[in-house]
């Protein structure tokens, strides 16, 4: 049983390791943990098996005050899985239509297209390296809603999700330094830029499969999963519908999805109007 700490003892803060402790309950390590990021990324090599990495690209560049291109942060990453040798998918919004590039021998990088999001493809994608991989997969994002729907994915198993800012500091160090924030940033730029990137990557940016390179060198494991991933993604996985989760909610959640939806109707007829929500009159006045 856990003992009271010293001092003020309704510290609720000081309170919760202990807890956390004693009910065995574990978290993942922050970017920080054991310096220089080596407590996080021990903790992503801790399976059996390499795991895959899926990233929301975006999402961590929200983290950086969106200070770092869509293109800059692709080749950061890009650089950061070949050197750690980790298999890492990054995925972008937007483009006309669904798009995969190989960005380096263990990265890829697919942009979602017009009918799907790229939490759409993120899920999309985890599923994949669950059920056919059969790979521990981590999601890096901040969205409580992705993290959300990537942990009903745990019929295929456990989805581990990674804060975005964790993420960005351990890629790129500290994210404070990285140039001139754009949290103004628009959605018409965010698209601009997915499509000057897409021109970049078809002009040369992307790497060829290490079969078309040729050469003496030798094809990891790793590089084989991202091959099979680029291929899969190009030719067989779901490209033109939205939302198509495997798992999908539970009857409890979809009443209570439906009691929010309905309650958001009333709410926003209260806004529209200019009065309080507790002031909107009722079907029987």
């Amino acid at each position: 049983m856990a003992t009271a700490p010293p001092g003020n003892t309704y510290n609720i803060f000081m309170w919760v390791p202990l807890l956390l402790q004693t009910l065995g309950v574990s978290r993942a390590p922050s970017a920080s943990s054991g310096g220089s990021g080596s407590g996080l990324l021990a903790h992503m090599r801790s399976g059996a098996r390499t795991p895959v990495l899926v990233l929301d690209a975006n999402n961590m560049r929200g983290a950086c005050s969106f200070a770092i291109s869509q293109s800059d942060l692709s080749g950061a990453i890009s650089a950061w899985a070949t050197e750690q040798r980790l298999p890492t998918l990054i995925c972008l919004d937007h483009g006309t239509e669904p798009r995969v590039w190989r960005t380096g021998a263990y990265s890829a990088l697919t942009l979602s297209g017009s009918r799907m999001t790229a939490d759409d493809v993120i899920i999309r994608d985890a599923w994949w390296a669950r059920s056919q991989a059969k790979r521990d997969v981590f999601v890096v994002t901040a969205d409580a809603g992705l993290a959300q729907r990537a942990r009903r994915l745990k019929a295929a198993g456990p989805v581990q999700v990674i804060g975005s800012f964790n993420m960005a500091r351990l890629i790129l160090g500290n994210v404070h330094e990285l140039g001139e924030p754009n949290t103004k940033e628009r959605t018409e730029e965010r698209a601009a830029a997915a499509a000057e990137l897409a021109v970049e990557l078809d002009g040369g940016g992307a790497m060829m499969d290490a079969d078309e390179r040729g050469g003496s060198h030798e094809i990891s494991e790793i590089e084989h999963l991202i091959a099979e991933y680029v291929r899969w993604a190009a030719t067989e996985a779901v490209t033109g519908t939205r939302h198509t989760d495997p798992v999908v909610p539970s009857p409890s959640t979809k009443r209570r999805l439906r009691r929010k939806r309905h309650m958001r109707q009333y709410f926003d007829a209260a806004a529209s109007q200019g009065q309080p929500a507790a002031e909107q009159p009722t079907c029987d006045s």
